[in-house]
């Protein structure tokens, strides 16, 4: 499947790095508040950063992508990986204590699909576990949640992945807005300082386009505030 293949291709400045490693141990240490994690299952790992970060601290990892190039890069990494479109959910892997989805949700095609993909989350949780949800936010990102990727089609917002989780069976932990590792009100400061940067202009200067975004518009999406929502697994039959 070619699906995401730009992930083989797609290189990181050194700062970039760094950014993507710190957020992957600020967003451990946040789920760390609410539970106490073993294992994790986390659906589209992207390039293996926060499943090397369990793996650095002793927790069982697994993950599910659905690019077989990916999976491969991954396993080379020494991630534990299973090769598939979601959803469904593979039925042969084992509920864990937390499931992460880090730009995930907003490639569901439907309003049904994004039902289907928590329900299907909710069902690979063990009772009482944690779902960690980062996507775009609306408010922010406002017509490039569109541009930036041609699969972008579920509209996600804080309030919108809350409601989503809230009804289908979760209560929520922690609902905010991040801005690469900077959690509000600092990710509204940084994200207010950065419009006095001329993205536009260093875009044309840089000769880039959508297909090859340049380090400008990566940085612009970077610094553009996140939807950042954890939350727990009802344990009631009643309360769902």
């Amino acid at each position: 499947m070619s699906y995401f293949d730009n992930l083989l291709t797609k290189k990181r400045t050194v700062i970039g790095g760094l950014l993507v490693k710190l957020s992957c141990r600020q967003a451990l240490k946040k789920l760390r508040d609410f539970e106490h994690i073993n294992s994790v299952l986390e659906i589209g790992p992207g390039k293996g950063d926060f499943g090397l970060r369990c793996l650095e601290e002793d927790i069982a990892y697994r993950a599910i992508e659905c690019n077989e190039n990916v999976c491969n890069n991954l396993r080379a990494s020494g991630l534990d990986v299973t090769q598939s479109l979601v959803p469904p959910f593979p039925e042969d892997i084992p509920a864990a204590d937390c499931v992460v989805a880090m730009h995930v949700l907003e490639h569901m095609s439907t309003l049904e699909q994004a039902i289907a993909f928590i329900e299907g989350v909710r069902a690979k949780l063990k009772e009482g576990g944690l779902v960690l949800i980062v996507s775009p936010d609306i408010r922010y990102s406002k017509e490039w949640f569109w541009a930036v990727n041609y699969s972008h089609n579920y509209v996600t917002s804080v309030s919108r992945i809350s409601q989503l989780l809230n009804e289908n069976g979760f209560d929520i932990e922690l609902a905010t807005n991040r801005c690469s590792c900077f959690f509000y009100p600092w990710s509204h400061l940084v994200w207010i300082l950065s419009k006095f940067i001329p993205y536009r202009l260093l875009e044309r200067l840089s000769g880039r386009n959508y297909v090859k975004k340049s380090v400008w518009t990566n940085a612009r999406i970077t610094l553009t505030p996140k939807a950042f929502v954890i939350a727990r697994k009802k344990t009631h039959a009643a309360d769902i």
